[in-house]
């Protein structure tokens, strides 16, 4: 059986999702400078909400 293939968003959004996600773990960790919470702020509002529950999901499962 092979590993799940990529979905179709992550070449153009994969960058993105992944600095936001090391964002979000690091605020949650141990907090972010002024500069980064404005840059996940502006992954935030930049990358479409669907595709963010659809990484982020599929992230959890593989955990």
């Amino acid at each position: 059986s092979s590993a799940p293939a990529e979905p179709v968003y992550y070449k153009e959004w994969g960058g993105k999702l992944f600095r936001q996600g090391v964002l979000r773990d690091k605020q949650e960790l141990q907090g972010l400078g002024r500069r980064e919470k404005k840059e996940l702020e502006a992954l935030d509002r930049e990358i479409p909400q669907d595709l963010a529950q659809d990484y982020y999901g599929r992230r959890a499962l593989n955990q």
